[in-house]
């Protein structure tokens, strides 16, 4: 992205990701069946749901403070931004006045030849800083959700403090109710795997509905020329 999408892009607060992780975390710890449990095994809960505790509370002390830190940089870039187009226009239109002098003009071509160039590089640096802010942004929600975790989808497993707890669910369960467990899970990425490929064929359907609408159009425009 530009530095114009990227600066636009930190105004987006991805709280609600870190709140639907620790949500699903949550409801997962609440399936455990603890009377199941046997040795150490069933003071994990309690474990579990101190350390979820711990991360939220954790995620929304610093996220006022990650905010701010944020803001003030995003301040910084756009000054020095504004810096940038300054010495930029400056460099061209003094340059452009100079060409007009014969004493100066080839001052003038250098300094319009600098202008460009200036253009050029302080568009990279605005680029690649207001990318390198926006990815801390981005990773400080994304640290939070990663340790949180999810549950197992069609293209990843499970991860994180959910993962854990998922395991431990799935272990408080006797043998015939894991037995369903699992095979629910796997009818469900079964369905989302089916679904994916319906997807994928509509969309080369109507790609290639496309291409075929084109090439009639294109012939059309051809007879008609002639």
């Amino acid at each position: 992205m530009g530095y114009k999408e990227n600066i636009a892009a930190l105004g987006f607060d991805h709280s609600d990701d870190v709140n639907v992780a620790y949500g699903n975390a949550k409801n997962q710890l609440s399936m455990i069946r603890t009377a199941n449990l046997e040795g150490p095994d069933r003071i994990l809960p309690d474990d579990f749901s101190q350390q979820l505790t711990n991360l939220n509370t954790s995620f929304n002390q610093q996220l006022p403070d990650k905010r701010s830190a944020i803001e003030a940089e995003e301040k910084k870039l756009k000054t020095q931004h504004i810096i940038f187009l300054l010495v930029k226009i400056a460099l061209i239109i003094l340059g452009l006045l100079c060409v007009a002098n014969e004493k100066l003009r080839v001052l003038g071509f250098i300094m319009v030849i600098a202008g460009i160039i200036c253009h050029f590089v302080f568009k990279k640096i605005d680029v690649n800083k207001s990318a390198d802010l926006l990815d801390e942004w981005n990773g400080f929600f994304d640290g939070f959700v990663d340790s949180i975790g999810h549950a197992e989808t069609l293209h990843s497993p499970a991860t994180g403090l959910f993962k854990k707890i998922d395991d431990l669910f799935l272990k408080s369960l006797d043998d015939n109710a894991r037995g369903f467990e699992q095979q629910q899970r796997q009818m469900q990425k079964n369905m989302e795997a089916q679904a994916e490929q319906s997807r994928r064929a509509l969309a080369a359907q109507a790609e290639q509905t496309q291409a075929i609408q084109k090439g009639m159009a294109d012939m059309s425009r051809s007879m008609r020329r002639r």
